[in-house]
């Protein structure tokens, strides 16, 4: 009995030490400043059914992180696009009118004043082609450029498909484990109480000893941790696929 109590007491020992690390690094997350014993712990996000099946059937395509890199791809596309139109031929229209005043009419007589006034009117209109030929070099460097920054940006979206669909195979079968998980946890739980249960009628009638009840007891208490790591499990999961979804709303509204 001494034996057992001392190796409690070692586990109550090494519990409340997670216990208090994890609350410093919860205050760390939530940017908290004060002592960690002013933080109130009455979360219940992690109390759901059994029963709960989410939608597995997750498009990669809604991940931010495939929508970014398909978007870098998509830019280095029209750079690409850019670039290729420079080389092409410009067409430019222009036209122009403008007024000057002169002082010596048709017949050569001269009129000083005349030359103050906009008495001479000019219109002019046109067009020009222009090829630019010497940036052939230049625009060809750039083509090229261009061209393989586009490639990269199309094998870095291959790769964050690769990725994407890695992890949701690996977030839909932990899932689906962590789900038997639950299920065969609360089937342990039950049986726990009610074995629990009967011990204490047991007891109380002397039909076993105090080291019976004590050891059912032990069983209680570590099914119901089991129990309760499995939903935290759940939970987890369920984040992992939201995530890979691109939709959290999957995570918070269960």
């Amino acid at each position: 009995l001494q034996s057992s109590l001392a190796q409690a007491q070692i586990e109550l020992l090494q519990n409340e030490n997670n216990y208090k690390q994890k609350l410093i690094e919860l205050s760390s997350l939530i940017g908290k400043a004060d002592d960690d014993k002013t933080l109130i712990l009455a979360d219940t996000v992690f109390a759901i059914e059994t029963s709960l099946s989410p939608d597995l059937d997750i498009n990669v395509q809604a991940n931010p992180y495939y929508n970014a890199s398909n978007a870098q791809k998509e830019f280095a596309k029209a750079q690409l696009s850019e670039v290729n139109r420079t080389w092409r031929p410009k067409l430019d229209f222009w036209a122009n009118a403008y007024g000057r005043g002169s002082g010596v009419d048709a017949l050569g007589n001269i009129n000083r004043s005349d030359g103050l006034n906009l008495n001479r009117n000019n219109l002019g209109a046109g067009f020009q082609l222009s090829f630019p030929l010497l940036n052939f070099y230049q625009v060809s460097a750039k083509k090229k450029q261009y061209q393989e920054i586009l490639k990269a940006e199309e094998f870095s979206l291959q790769q964050t498909i690769v990725e994407l669909n890695k992890q949701k195979d690996l977030a839909t079968q932990q899932y689906m484990a962590n789900s038997d998980i639950l299920k065969k946890s609360a089937i342990r739980l039950n049986a726990a109480e009610l074995t629990f249960n009967s011990i204490i009628i047991s007891y109380e009638t002397g039909l076993v000893d105090f080291t019976r009840l004590i050891q059912a007891q032990v069983e209680l208490q570590q099914a119901e941790i089991n129990f309760a790591n499995a939903q935290l499990n759940i939970q987890r999961s369920l984040l992992d696929i939201s995530l890979v979804k691109g939709d959290l709303d999957l995570f918070f509204n269960n």
